[in-house]
């Protein structure tokens, strides 16, 4: 739930930036407001889906069950671990862009909706990507590598896999009819669409085959020497037979 409101969060704002700027549609305000209206909600379940994450992970790390209601484990948990640290770093992100959210009428009076919207995906991206840090990426040698790897990975399925609710709802607001300054607009996002989908499955390809490499069979030693690289590359195949 976490996972999956963050990335459609991150694909409705890097959708609304490209859409065509053109305010005279009726459909196109619409489509914008109602992608923005169901923000904070997202915004909601993944605060609400961190706070079940957190005691789940507080009674795992005690080995007790009963820790999932002792205050006293999250607290250790928020303090000594880097899931607890990239959890606050990632809680303070979502509440902020709901923040924005919530006064996203006077600051789109006084910096601008494309402004807002920037800015928005800009944190977006941002606690998307520290999630990579608290997994299998801070699991795995090289943490910098393996932890961009996954970031990477999940940004791409976010721009690409996230933005399509929002898309299908601009679908539907273009078969309706009722716009027809609508369709032309859309038209347009749709092209932008499919060339930044493009990219992101290049990019979901080659991060996935680099995190396969890095938790199968690279070596656990960086700088790698060239025979090292070779052999981890060796063992991969090996175990995908």
């Amino acid at each position: 739930l976490q996972l999956t409101s963050g990335v459609v969060l991150l694909g409705g704002f890097a959708l609304l930036l490209l859409a065509p700027a053109d305010h005279t549609s009726p459909a196109a305000t619409r489509w914008r407001r109602v992608v923005m209206a169901v923000a904070p909600w997202l915004l909601a379940l993944s605060l609400a889906a961190a706070a079940g994450l957190l005691m789940l992970q507080a009674a795992s790390v005690s080995g007790r069950g009963e820790a999932v209601f002792e205050g006293a484990e999250w607290l250790r948990l928020l303090e000594r671990t880097r899931y607890g640290a990239v959890w606050q770093v990632r809680q303070a992100i979502a509440l902020l862009i709901l923040l924005l959210l919530l006064a996203r009428e006077p600051l789109f009076t006084r910096f601008g909706e494309r402004a807002v919207t920037v800015a928005l995906l800009g944190l977006a991206v941002a606690m998307n990507a520290s999630a990579a840090f608290s997994g299998h990426g801070a699991a795995t040698e090289p943490v910098w590598l393996a932890g961009t790897g996954h970031a990477l990975h999940l940004l791409a399925a976010g721009a690409w896999a996230g933005a399509l609710p929002a898309l299908a709802y601009g679908v539907y607001l273009a078969a309706s009819g009722h716009d027809p300054l609508w369709r032309p607009m859309f038209a347009l996002l749709l092209r932008r669409f499919s060339l930044l989908a493009t990219i992101c499955v290049a990019l979901i390809v080659a991060s996935g085959l680099l995190i396969t490499y890095l938790q199968f069979g690279a070596p656990t030693r960086w700088p790698a020497r060239s025979d090292d690289l070779l052999g981890g590359l060796m063992t991969v195949i090996e175990r995908s037979f």
